[in-house]
């Protein structure tokens, strides 16, 4: 399983007990948006801290709040 199918899933499912839908597709478009260009395909296992970090380099001064996310 990919991380973006892993993502998915995890959206999915936990969708229900959300406030609002709004809260879904900031999910989708956050993680779309910043983790699925560096590591979206890669197998769940294959996600390291490394790859993570690499991820949040990119936002980390110009949008901590998305980055704490």
């Amino acid at each position: 399983m990919t991380f973006d199918q892993a993502a998915s899933a995890y959206i999915a499912s936990h969708r229900a007990g959300w406030k609002s839908d709004k809260l879904a597709g900031l999910w989708t478009a956050t993680l779309a948006t910043y983790a699925s260009p560096i590591f979206g395909n890669l197998p769940v296992g294959a996600v390291d801290t490394g790859l993570v970090v690499k991820a949040l380099e990119a936002i980390w001064t110009t949008k901590p709040e998305t980055a704490v996310r």
